[in-house]
């Protein structure tokens, strides 16, 4: 592994590996985050994210398959899901969601406008954010899109 975030006690480990480029250790940081805010925001269980689902969906409990970040690629594996360590275990769902919209806003915002799984799902993290901070607005995240779109 390269990173990992325990709850009891709340802790995140991140192990070097040097041939990680600056945007991974970036969105590998805000992958471990996301279960820090989200079990404290949601607990163990998220009836509302898993409703979001297509019906007849199930999580594999692959952990094996180790996040890829697919983010920039235009393929959609599974509609709501990024890559398909995403589509293991809801926590991984979320976590990767929510590292796509702190380090590849433009990318994710692309992905969602062709799928609506994915676009429900971020809306419902844009939601809950504010409870996390006063400061993560609608208007914080449209900033980190354009930012992105204006860097080299």
């Amino acid at each position: 592994f390269v990173g990992i975030a325990t709850t009891e006690p709340p802790a995140i480990d991140l192990r070097w590996k040097e041939n990680l480029s600056d945007t991974t250790w970036r969105y590998i940081l805000h992958h471990e985050i996301a279960h820090h805010i989200d079990y404290d925001v949601n607990g163990r269980e998220d009836k509302d994210w898993e409703a979001l689902n297509p019906r007849d969906f199930h999580y594999s409990k692959n952990l094996d398959a180790g996040p890829q970040i697919l983010i920039e690629q235009d393929t959609i594996l599974a509609p709501g899901f990024i890559n398909l360590y995403g589509a293991a275990a809801p926590a991984e769902d979320k976590a990767e969601i929510w590292a796509s919209m702190m380090v590849y806003p433009d990318a994710l915002a692309k992905r969602c406008e062709k799928d609506p799984v994915l676009a429900a799902k971020t809306a419902l993290w844009h939601k809950r954010a504010p409870r996390l901070h006063p400061g993560l607005t609608e208007a914080f995240f449209a900033s980190r899109t354009q930012a992105q779109s204006s860097s080299p």
